[in-house]
């Protein structure tokens, strides 16, 4: 996982301090991994480029030692593009500062394979992109990452992505163009991870999107059941959609079979209409996000007999969901609660799950006998007092009756009330994280899994 900037700071500085120190008597080979491993990731920020200048700098400014081992490890140079998102001072000199990094990155990087970004949101000189493309075109073959976002200079971007058939990882947004354009996803050989937003669906996507693995799409409601039914080996997939009307289907008997697929992320509206029509035998893992309205779901539509992860987040109209995470075979579970009026309804069914509410069937109880992990995200107010919230009495009589159960507490705005007696009656069950970016759930289970194997 990538370090923060505190964590990158705390190396540079031991490494700064002297000699003497262990780092100085380490291989090259160690040396280069160790900075690899916390170069910022550039795909997961936004507008991290000037992060990952910035860390470069730092560790080549160390000692002349330290900066021949950066400058020779190729694959520290490997990620090359530029984030310009904004009305500019001076356009020129902007865009040939771009050039003059990215063509310094692509010499450093050697032969290692390369991860291209262009977030290109301001309209560039006329010169830039007959240079950007005379630039990369001789190392496009070495490309495997293409991330693109950008409204004007598509057509100048869609050129590098004709060129580069052997990449298994691309996202393209264009998030304000009228009528987005359609993307040359059928010249792509080795595709396996892909991020689309609002692209239209096209028949010369049927036979790539056959290979791909990851799914993250952005979609608009008249294209969901064709992109459904091209999906033949997706193990993970994350839908958003823009204005969703729950379209009907001719054929009663359409039903789309996605065999493969581990891992289901989508709001609870589109959850709630697609669900009677989805063959999801291997479903390992399902994210449900709140919808903007009230979907009226039946706990029914949780029944996966594989499901082993279940992240729900949940306002004060969606409390007759609790029940779901009744699931028997359930091992990591995550709750979001918007709201502290969401406080009493879910202490009144950690007390007691069954009243009230339809629990699934083989449910008795809360926690299921399978979990091992329970996450609570709190976002609400953390200034009530304690003896007002019963909810962390019932949490502690949980823990105390299931000593395997883990229990992360998430949250925003402070520590939540009644949090600090449980980390001290449980120091080894109850844990609070500060930030909502954990680990997401799904990768938790995982990674346990694998190391329990």
């Amino acid at each position: 996982m990538p370090w923060t900037r505190h964590q990158q700071q705390r190396l540079i500085d031991t490494c700064n301090q002297n000699a003497s120190q262990p780092i100085y008597r380490l291989s090259p080979e160690l040396i280069s991994e160790i900075f690899l491993h916390a170069r910022p990731d550039v795909f997961a920020m936004h507008d991290a480029e000037t992060e990952l200048v910035r860390y470069l700098v730092d560790i080549t400014s160390i000692t002349c030692h330290l900066r021949r081992v950066a400058l020779d490890y190729g694959e520290l140079w490997s990620i090359v593009g530029f984030y310009v998102t904004g009305p500019q001072v001076d356009v020129n000199n902007r865009y040939k500062r771009v050039i003059i990094v990215m063509e310094a990155f692509l010499e450093r990087s050697r032969r290692c394979n390369l991860h291209f970004y262009f977030h290109d949101r301001y309209f560039a000189p006329s010169w830039f992109y007959p240079r950007l493309r005379a630039s990369i075109m001789p190392h496009i073959g070495r490309a495997q990452t293409i991330q693109i976002w950008t409204d004007s200079s598509w057509n100048q971007l869609c050129v590098i992505l004709n060129n580069a058939v052997n990449i298994n990882n691309l996202s393209l947004r264009m998030p304000s163009l009228p009528n987005p354009p359609t993307p040359p996803l059928n010249v792509l050989h080795n595709l396996k991870e892909l991020i689309l937003s609002r692209t239209v669906y096209d028949e010369s996507f049927h036979e790539i999107m056959g290979q791909v693995e990851k799914l993250d799409l952005t979609f608009v409601d008249r294209d969901l059941w064709k992109w459904l039914g091209s999906f033949i080996q997706l193990k993970w997939l994350c839908m958003h959609a823009i204005m969703y009307t729950e379209p009907g289907l001719t054929d009663p008997n359409f039903l789309v079979r996605l065999e493969s697929l581990a891992y289901l992320d989508v709001s609870m509206r589109i959850y709630h209409s697609i669900a009677p029509r989805l063959s999801l035998p291997h479903l390992r893992h399902l994210n449900l996000q709140t919808p903007s309205v009230d979907s009226h779901l039946d706990p029914q539509y949780y029944r996966h007999p594989l499901l082993r992860t279940l992240c729900i987040s949940l306002d004060i109209k969606l409390v007759h969901l609790l029940p779901v995470a009744m699931n028997p075979q359930l091992e990591y579970l995550e709750i979001d609660l918007y709201g502290s009026n969401l406080l009493t309804p879910l202490s009144k069914f950690l007390s007691n799950p069954s009243q009230g509410l339809t629990p699934p069937s083989g449910a008795t109880t809360f926690p299921g006998p399978s979990l091992k992990y329970f996450r609570l995200i709190y976002t609400g107010r953390s200034d009530v007092p304690y003896d007002t919230m019963p909810l962390w009495k019932h949490l502690r009589s949980i823990l105390t009756k299931a000593p395997h159960l883990k229990l992360d507490v998430v949250a925003e705005r402070g520590a939540p009330p009644g949090l600090r007696g449980l980390v001290k009656w449980f120091p080894s069950q109850v844990k609070r994280c500060q930030e909502v970016d954990c680990v997401p759930l799904d990768e938790l289970y995982e990674r346990s899994r694998k190391d329990n194997e």
